[in-house]
């Protein structure tokens, strides 16, 4: 050995100015460095690398090589499918199994067209299947896209969260000031904001001025389509309502 001293961390040699360095020292200190920092790319499974390409692949055949690593491709089967969207690119993040007792594995999968993030487990060979993961989009509220004839007489709004659950709030009357007939059709709102079944809520109705309220109900329909029903001659109505869109 012609080095007295060695670094703390990786044992490398430390030559002093009377040392003797020996080509033998010199070649394992490198080989060590070598071997050091394949293990650190190692560590990042490939993240380090250009991905692997697994276009038209089985994504599960993949899992099943027990391999962690950076993948992408395009119309890999049993890749998360987007409503609406289709397959398209994908870039897969996959953990290794760390023993042969170890049999679960975790793995993400990101649309890149979508902008979609999907999270998947498999468990002694048994696949989850891929679950969406949340986004935190703001929410947008809109203007309640009346009828013709009918306008808002103050806070008229809808939004609908990341879960697809859907608020509106209706303030309402007749750009005429005239009555509302019952049974009228106030407004439609559009796919996307539609109930997965008819709902029908309690709304408050009553004269344009003046304290004479009554109670109707308001049905939402499966077509967007908001109807109001109540037992006397009313000028202004409001009423809100939740539920989940289809």
């Amino acid at each position: 050995m012609s080095y007295s001293k060695k670094t703390a961390n990786y044992n490398l040699p430390q030559w002093e100015p009377n040392d003797k360095p020996s080509m033998r020292d010199y070649n394992e200190a490198f080989t060590a460095v070598d071997s050091q920092l394949t293990n650190k790319v190692n560590v990042g499974y490939g993240l380090g690398e250009a991905a692997s390409d697994i276009s038209n692949q089985d994504w599960l055949t993949v899992m099943a090589k027990n391999a962690g690593g950076w993948y992408c491709g395009s119309n890999v089967t049993n890749a998360p499918t987007v409503v609406g969207g289709g397959v398209g690119w994908y870039t897969f993040i996959l953990n290794p199994l760390t023993s042969e007792s170890d049999k679960y594995q975790t793995c993400i999968a990101i649309s890149l067209y979508y902008k979609r993030i999907y999270f998947g487990t498999r468990y002694n060979s048994t696949w989850s299947g891929w679950k969406e993961l949340a986004t935190a989009e703001p929410l947008q509220e809109l203007a309640i896209p009346f009828a013709t004839e009918y306008k808002s007489a103050g806070e008229s709004t809808y939004f609908k969260s990341q879960d697809k659950v859907v608020s509106l709030n209706i303030d309402c009357m007749r750009k005429d000031a005239g009555d509302i007939i019952s049974g009228s059709i106030i407004a439609t709102l559009p796919e996307g904001y539609r109930p997965s079944r008819n709902i029908m809520c309690i709304c408050l109705a009553r004269e344009l001025s003046g304290n004479t309220s009554n109670y109707g109900h308001a049905y939402i329909r499966l077509d967007g389509s908001v109807e109001v029903y109540f037992p006397s001659t009313i000028k202004r109505l409001y009423f809100n309502a939740t539920f989940l869109a289809k």
